[in-house]
Order: structure tokens, then sequence, then C-alpha cells
């Protein structure tokens, strides 16, 4: 059923492995789900479990690179004998484990992830894990916070920012801390704006302005390129608390006490 990924927003550009979409067809297969499986409520966790096992193999990365002839035959023989009724999610990644296909995350992976560039073919996946609550059955695009087009080495300059500044704002304006998922009529009208701008003039009201904010994680937006890094270490900082509660990544270790 490729309208399933289609609603989780991948299409042949931003699917990464089309590999994943044979397991997910052999489950619905043996749970012989109809047409309505897209749009029942009573589907909707179901749905749910099987959009975040797919995001996070696709996330993972090696998940769908060799060896997998063994890994299909394992996902199907979980499937036949417990995906009768729900996805078992628990006994289909314990199956992955001794393949070497694991969907635990590590730190350094966790810090790649939050190195991942605009246009990449993986990068749409990992703002799909970040932000499940919109509706990808819309044409989402990724998005620069701050545009693009702004970031040029004089208009930064003129702006008031110092060369190391500078060259510290154009390393991340492509990186993930400034992107986000945004319906493709509104990246259209945001054009080249500047988003304290943008999102003041989309949305007039304040109880809408904050809600946007909090659903694409913006924070305070800085009204100026001056703070632009500013916006850009603490956007990171909730992106990776925020991926580290979705990979089930454990709390940093403390600083010893009296260490630099």
């Amino acid at each position: 059923m490729p309208q399933l990924l289609a609603d989780f927003g991948f299409s042949q550009r931003t699917l990464t492995a089309n590999n994943v979409l044979i397991p997910i067809a052999y489950y619905l297969m043996t749970r012989g789900v109809k047409d309505n499986y897209l749009t029942l409520l009573s589907e909707a966790d179901d749905r749910e479990k099987v959009r975040t096992w797919a995001v996070r193999s696709l996330v993972k990365a090696g998940v769908w690179g060799s060896g997998l002839d063994t890994l299909r035959r394992a996902l199907r023989d979980v499937l036949a004998k417990e995906g009768k009724a729900a996805l078992p999610l628990a006994q289909v990644e314990a199956a992955m484990v001794p393949l070497g296909k694991s969907l635990r995350f590590e730190e350094d992976e966790l810090e790649s992830l939050l190195e991942s560039e605009y246009g990449h073919r993986g990068t749409f996946a990992i703002l799909s894990l970040l932000y499940p609550g919109h509706d990808l059955r819309n044409e989402f695009h990724e998005d620069h916070v701050f545009p693009k087009s702004l970031f040029k080495r004089r208009s930064l300059s003129a702006a008031g920012l110092a060369p190391e500044q500078v060259e510290s704002c154009m390393a991340q304006v492509n990186l993930l801390p400034n992107l986000q998922l945004l319906e493709g009529p509104f990246n259209v009208q945001k054009s080249a704006k500047l988003p304290h701008e943008w999102i003041k003039g989309q949305f007039p009201d304040e109880v809408a302005r904050n809600a946007y904010a909090a659903k694409h994680d913006l924070g305070t937006i800085p009204a100026d390129l001056v703070s632009f890094g500013t916006f850009f270490d603490a956007r990171r900082a909730r992106l990776a608390a925020r991926l580290r509660k979705l990979l089930n990544l454990p709390l940093p270790p403390m600083p010893a006490a009296g260490s630099d």
C-alpha cells in the first residue's frame, strides 16, 4: 500500500530506501487490511507505530544496506507469527538486533543527525521524525527558517556581524536547526522574508503566532540577522533534546563538580 508511505509524507525524492516498503506491505497483507485502514480512527495508533518504525529505520544508517534478504526473512517471520492484529513493534525491533540492524542510537549518531543538511535525501525523514503532528498528506517542503537567500557575506557584514560570525552563519544556514517542514503554499508565500516578519504578517493574532512557533519548535524568533547564531544554538539544543527522547537516548552525563 504505497499510499500509506505517501500519507507519511514520503515521495520518490524523500524515500531513501524503497526496501522499507516490503515489510510494511507484508504486514498489511498479513492483517488483510482494507483501504479504510488509511483513515480509520481505530487504526490511528497502529499507523503511528508503522510510521515510527519506518522513519527510525530510514534515519538509522545501515539498516537498508547489505544483508537485506536476511532482514526481510526475519521481519516476515515475526510478522507472520505476531502481526495478525497489530504491528508487533517490540518483536520487530528485537528481530533486527542480531542481524546488526538495531534501531538503538548512540550519542555520535545524534550529533550526526543534528548536522543533517538541506536537500540531502535523509533530512526529510529526520524532520518528519521530529515533528509527527503535521498532516503530511499535504505537500510539505524542507524550508529554511531564516531564508538562505539572505545569507550573503556582504549582507551579513552590513547587518553588523563580525567576520567570524559571518563565517559561522554561512556554515549553519543549511543545517537542521535552521530547517522546518512547511506546507508548499506557505513556503512560496514566505519567500525571502525574515521569519519574525513573515510570521507576524501571516498570523496577526499573538496566540496563533505562539502556536506556530511552538509547533515548529522555534522558541524566541529574533527580528534580525544579528541574532541568528543565538537562535541557531537554542534551537539546536531543543532539537537535540527532542531527538534524544524520540530515539530513547539517555541524558548526557553531567560534568563532574569542579571540572571546566
